[in-house]
Parts: C-alpha cells; sequence; structure tokens
C-alpha cells in the first residue's frame, strides 16, 4: 500500500475507534507489509532523538545522516524514513542530510497531525560544502529521496549532491530525486564559488563512476549559476552515465552577478545513454539545455547517446536555447520538442562547437526561433534535420551547410497551422506513458495544417510525440512534435534509457 492511501484509510479508522488505538493499529499494518524493513519518523517539533523512532508517537527529532542527530540507531539499505509533512529542518555541516545508500526519505506522505498537505524542508542554516542533500549509493537497494523542498536559504550549497563535492563509486542501484524543490542557491563565482541545483558528477575516473540516476518532477529555482548539471570532471575517464531527468522545471538561473550565465540543463563532458523529457525550461539566463565539451579542454570525449525529447524549452538568450558548444565528440538525438521565442541566436546552435558530431534533429517545433548553426569546426559524421517546424519572420535556416539529411521540414513566415500559438504551454497535464501533453494545444496542427500526414517516416525510437500519441496517427506521420489524434495506448517505442 502507498503511504498516501495508507495515512488515508489510517486516518478513517482513527475517527472511529480512537487515535491511540489507530496508531497502534497502524504501525502493526505497516510492519506487516511483506519485505518491508523498519519504518521510522522524524517530527521535529514532537520529536526526541532518545526515541526509538518506529511510531509516529515516538518519532525523532532529526534524523540520522544530520549532524544534531544525537541517537544511536544507525539506518539499513530498505528501511523508510518519514519526515513530518509540516516540518522544517535547519541544517548545518558538511552537508545537511546525508543519505544512507539504500533507503528511502519521504517529505510528503506523513502529517503529524493527519491533516497537514505539502512537503517537509531541509533549510541550510550555513553554507554547506557538500550540499543541503548529499547521496550516497547501495549496490542492490535504490536510495530515494521524495517530496521535500530543498532550501539552500540563500546561503553557499549546492541543493542535491550526487557525488559532486567527493567522489566515490555509485554505479549501484538507482539513486532517486523526486517531487522536490531545490532553490535559493546563492554562490558566488567571484569567491571561488561553484554551486548547483541538482549536480551529478564524477572526479574520479573508473573508481568515480556514476550511473543509475532519476531526477523526476523537480522543480529548480532561483540558483546562482546552473540548475541541473551532468558534470563528471576532465579524466579520461570520467564519466556519468544512464540518467533520466524528466518532468523537471527549471527558471530563475544566473542569479550570480559576476557569472553571466546560468543554463537550465547541463550536460557536460562524457554523459552516456541518458534521457532528458518532458522539462519546462524558461526564463533562464541562458540556454536551456547546454551541451559543452570536458572543462579546460580536456581529451575527454563529450556526450554520448544523449536523448533530448518531449520537452518545452524557451529562453531569449544569445546562447539560444539549445547550445553544443566546446571540442569533444557529441552524439545527441534531439526530437518532439517545443523550441520556443528565441529571436537572438534562434532555436539551436553550434557556434564555437568541435570535434566529431551525430546530431539528429528530429520531429521538432521552432516557433518564433530561427535555426543558426553558428560558426563551428565540427567534423560531422551524420546530421539529420528531418520533420521539423521552423516559424520565423525571416530566414529560417542559416549557416546550415553542416547538415548531411536535410527532409520534410516546414519552413514558414507566419504560422503554418499550428491551432493557436498565443496559448503558450506552460508545463504538462496528463500521465506518463498514457497521456502525457503539453497543458494548452496552441502548437497543434489544425486540420488543413500542410504539416499532417507529411513527415518523413523514421520509425524506432522516433515513433513517438510530445503529446503522446504514436506515429503515425493517420496515413502517415505529421511534421512537428505534435502529432494528430488520441493517446489511447502509450508508443511502444518509449524507455527510459535508449541504446
Amino acid at each position: 500500500m502507498q503511504p498516501d492511501a495508507f495515512w488515508r484509510r489510517f486516518w478513517r479508522t482513527a475517527r472511529l475507534i480512537g487515535h491511540r488505538s489507530a496508531w497502534g493499529l497502524g504501525l502493526a499494518a505497516a510492519l506487516a507489509v511483506p519485505g518491508c524493513a523498519a519504518t521510522y519518523y522524524v517530527n521535529f517539533t514532537e520529536g526526541n532523538d532518545n526515541n526509538a523512532g518506529t511510531s509516529p508517537l515516538a518519532p525523532w527529532r532529526y534524523s540520522p545522516g544530520m549532524s544534531a542527530y544525537s541517537g544511536s540507531v544507525i539506518l539499513r539499505p530498505g528501511d523508510t524514513v518519514y519526515f513530518d509533512r509540516r516540518g522544517t529542518w535547519d541544517v548545518t555541516g558538511q552537508q545537511g542530510l546525508y543519505l544512507t545508500g539504500g533507503v528511502t526519505y519521504v517529505g510528503d506522505s506523513w502529517a503529524a497531525d493527519g491533516l497537514a498537505q505539502g512537503r517537509a524542508t531541509i533549510r541550510a542554516a550555513a553554507g554547506l560544502d557538500a550540499g543541503v542533500v548529499r547521496f550516497r549509493d547501495h549496490p542492490t537497494q535504490p536510495t530515494v529521496l521524495r517530496g521535500f523542498n530543498i532550501d539552500a536559504n540563500h546561503r553557499v550549497a549546492t541543493g542535491i549532491d550526487i557525488n559532486h563535492r567527493y567522489w566515490q563509486l555509485m554505479n549501484g542501484a538507482v539513486k532517486r530525486v523526486e517531487n522536490v524543490d531545490v532553490g535559493r542557491i546563492a554562490s558566488r563565482q567571484a569567491n571561488g564559488e561553484y554551486k548547483y541545483g541538482i549536480a551529478v558528477s564524477n572526479w574520479g575516473g573508473d573508481a568515480g563512476l556514476t550511473e543509475n540516476v532519476e531526477i523526476l518532477n523537480a522543480t529548480v529555482h532561483d540558483i546562482s549559476r546552473d540548475a541541473i548539471v551532468l558534470y563528471p570532471g576532465d579524466g579520461v575517464q570520467d564519466r556519468v552515465g544512464k540518467v533520466l531527468i524528466r518532468g523537471c522545471e527549471v527558471f530563475n538561473t544566473g542569479q550570480d552577478p559576476g557569472y553571466y550565465e546560468g543554463h537550465g540543463i547541463v550536460v557536460k563532458g562524457w554523459v552516456y545513454d541518458s534521457v532528458i523529457e518532458n522539462c519546462y525550461v524558461h526564463n533562464v539566463n541562458s540556454s536551456a539545455v547546454f551541451f559543452s565539451g570536458p572543462e579546460n579542454n580536456g581529451s575527454q570525449r563529450g556526450a554520448a547517446n544523449v536523448h533530448v525529447r518531449n520537452n518545452i524549452l524557451t529562453t531569449q538568450d544569445d546562447n539560444g536555447i539549445i547550445r553544443l558548444y566546446k571540442k569533444g565528440a557529441k552524439d545527441l538525438k534531439v526530437y518532439n520538442n517545443l523550441l520556443l521565442n528565441n529571436s537572438q541566436t534562434g532555436g539551436l546552435s553550434l557556434d564555437g562547437n568541435s570535434g566529431g558530431l551525430t546530431l539528429l534533429v528530429y520531429h521538432n517545433t521552432f516557433y518564433s526561433a530561427f535555426v543558426d548553426l553558428g560558426s563551428h569546426a565540427s567534423t560531422v559524421q551524420r546530421f539529420d534535420f528531418i520533420n521539423n517546424i521552423v516559424v520565423f519572420p525571416g530566414t529560417q535556416l542559416r549557416r546550415a551547410s553542416a547538415i548531411t539529411h536535410l527532409a520534410s521540414n516546414l519552413l514558414q513566415g507566419t504560422n503554418p497551422g499550428l491551432k493557436n500559438p498565443a496559448e503558450v504551454p506552460t508545463g504538462f497535464i496528463g500521465t506518463f506513458g498514457i497521456d502525457l501533453r503539453p497543458n494548452t494545444e496552441g502548437y497543434s496542427l489544425l486540420p488543413a495544417s500542410a504539416a499532417l500526414d507529411a513527415a518523413t517516416s523514421l520509425g524506432s525510437p522516433f515513433a513517438s510525440s510530445i503529446n503522446s500519441v504514436a506515429r503515425p496517427s493517420g496515413l502517415g506521420s505529421d511534421i512537428g512534435a505534435y502529432e494528430s489524434g488520441s493517446a489511447l495506448s502509450p508508443p511502444t517505442s518509449l524507455s527510459a534509457f535508449v541504446e
């Protein structure tokens, strides 16, 4: 039984038989769930670290992994720790909350009064060298942080640190961040401070390999530098792989007045077999999605088999909405995205990029955004630009000689049959894998649009669409991010990681 459903049932019982009796029944029911390890409760207002912590009536005040915790319990893989969703924990130390590998931490499912909604808050009370929350790994048990406000409180601290400040081997079971709000990061480059919203790194080569990370439904905002960074070091074997970023919203980056940038999502250096999907990135101080070669022009390669799909991306910055930069071989797939409103550098830029390049750009809708590939020295192995809509009152496709396959694009100076581009989506509605789609239909196609059924067939894994309709749904696939029709069943080609 899921925690929310369990506690709803528990409180219905409580009203019938009295709160104290219900607590006993609730605890017994929770412990009777097959396969469960220990379950603990943390209540800042009413807890005491000398308590056992295993009952909502006798919770801890702090959790193991916080410097203020004074109890003796050591968490074990498979344990679950519930934080009172009403509470705020001010944290200090090298890191605020140091997660035990294989443990699940939940901040949005339990309230000591049985009534409160929202998320528990972990808040920095001072600068934190290794993050407000820092992850550890376990070889077989997932490590999960779900349902928290991670508040750096205008201190010098990364919000969530996954192998960033201090490296170790982290290629075990999944490390999942879910339903969190991360914000108010206040580092200053002029002081040698480099902090981020969520950082996933590896500075130790084979010994620091980081794999199997999921960042789901996170809101990351008010960040001094970049919001979500996949950021391995410069060593030849420094790499990060199998990362899924899904359903995230990013805004208000680059708040450090001495930085001049602030990308939404950054993929820097060797990041492989990873997916960025169904995210909404807006009001950022640089690119919405930024791909860079290794820092300091190291000899490491760049991104390998990274998919950017089904996103809503917009920024007016002069880096462009999606930008590829620096040396390092890159292999990228960009498809089913809405890339909106950039009249400075456009929706896709290779300006300053070099090294080997395989780039597939399929089924995107660029609106009020041209495509200018810029001045670059890429060694192109393959560059497809197929089935895209580009709408801009001027030249839509510029400095595009690097494209090796150009087909079935709709390049227009005015609306080519979109329903209502004034209805700009601000996120997604629906259920992933079933009917997830932008929350307005302004960029979907009218029945008379020239984009209907006019696309070149690409097959799997490009048979999906931003509105979860499998391609083709008619006589042929549609040009652009949308596919007309109904999302009656999920596309069979979707997977978290694409080989």
